[in-house]
């Protein structure tokens, strides 16, 4: 898509650059629909200014404003107005002009690139999709993240209350389905909130996908499984072994084709130990695919908080998703939305270069990237006015 794509440096100039090549960006932000009567900022120029200032840590609209006045900031936009746009102008246009629905489609769009993106995930060689609720700007969202060679976050909706985060995961799963189409998942991952019958059900037979949840409670089908582990040892199949990365010990005892009373599909459950030097933990992992092995169990298993690590945690490292913009869900949501395309454009540009030959202090970090990206829009100006 686009064809190869090759490094000069690292700026925003080449960021932009590589957004056009790959995903044809423009061509989507000059087709969102514009409710306005009165345009003298065009929409492309606002939805530039939220997607720049985004990328470049300026989160507040008090420090995206600040930045939209600078002369190199207008000059990359292409504006010719004393500032770009105002904090209250991007804030009234994310809350009643930008359709939601548009900037998911970009998303979308994103995701197609599919080779580039690197959306298999390398160790169990499957697209999987993680799901969990959490609170993002005040508000409650669940969000569909794949973990891969490239961390993407795909979707999410609102939570409208507490209690309702099951009803929206599988309206969430519903909505991406309709997206994408049936059988785009190999498996989605989930705690325990997610083992219902109706969860395995819309899995298996509108996704077209398996589902696998891991918990701490000691559920029926769990006991089920610790007496067939009991009387029937010659039906386990154990496993155990070292986590160098954790430093720990395990022990993992799996029965297949177990019948669980809630759920109509076979599944297999795994018993899992992990013992370390401090402690001693116990957990469960139930999942309708069978052909998953004990380790890739286990594996499944603690992939499930890359959503936290690499995306919630992440999320509010480099843009302070915990804090609380506004009031107004919509233009929160819209905002949102502009911060994951932020966040899924600048992985899919670092799947691109060679960091090796740009790291400082001998580490990759990302705001070190965000760091020379700010630094390259002034170095563009001052050479362009030289």
């Amino acid at each position: 898509m686009g064809g190869e794509y090759v490094l000069q440096r690292i700026s925003l100039k080449e960021l932009r650059r590589f957004f056009n090549r790959q995903i044809k960006l423009n061509d989507q932000v000059t087709s969102l629909t514009d409710h306005r009567k009165k345009r003298e900022i065009p929409l492309s120029h606002i939805f530039y200014s939220l997607l720049y200032t985004t990328i470049l840590s300026k989160n507040t609209f008090l420090n995206k404003d600040k930045f939209l006045r600078k002369h190199f900031t207008k000059r990359f936009i292409g504006s010719n107005r004393t500032m770009v746009a105002s904090d209250s102008t991007l804030f009234r246009n994310l809350g009643t002009n930008i359709e939601t629905d548009e900037l998911q489609a970009i998303n979308f769009v994103i995701s197609q690139n599919h080779d580039n993106l690197k959306l298999i995930e390398p160790t169990l060689k499957k697209i999987c999709g993680i799901l969990d609720g959490t609170f993002i700007g005040g508000f409650m969202k669940e969000v569909l993240f794949i973990p891969g060679e490239t961390d993407f976050i795909f979707n999410f909706n609102s939570i409208p209350k507490r209690g309702k985060e099951l009803v929206s995961a599988k309206k969430l799963l519903n909505e991406t389905n309709e997206r994408v189409g049936s059988n785009y998942f190999d498996l989605i991952l989930g705690d325990g909130l997610y083992y219902s019958k109706n969860m395995f059900q819309l899995c298996r037979e509108t996704l077209g996908s398996h589902l696998l949840v891991k918990t701490s409670e000691r559920l029926n089908v769990v006991k089920d499984v610790e007496a067939i582990i009991h009387d029937f040892p010659k039906q386990i199949d154990t496993k155990t072994g070292f986590d160098s990365d954790r430093l720990l010990k395990y022990k993992i005892n799996v029965v297949k084709d177990v019948t669980a009373d809630t759920i109509d599909y076979p599944l297999q459950v795994a018993i899992i130990e992990e013992i370390s030097k401090d402690k001693k933990e116990n957990f469960y992992v139930i999942t309708s695919d069978l052909s998953l092995t004990p380790e890739e169990l286990r594996y499944a298993a603690h992939l499930r908080w890359r959503i936290e690590n690499n995306g919630f945690k992440e999320l509010n490292h480099l843009y302070n998703t915990k804090r609380k913009y506004t009031k107004n869900e919509t233009c929160f949501t819209n905002l949102f939305w502009i911060i994951v395309l932020a966040y899924n454009l600048f992985h899919l540009y670092l799947n691109f270069i060679d960091i090796s030959d740009f790291i400082i202090s001998g580490k990759s970090v990302l705001k070190d990237w965000i760091d020379l990206l700010y630094e390259s829009i002034i170095e563009d100006f001052s050479y362009n006015s030289s």
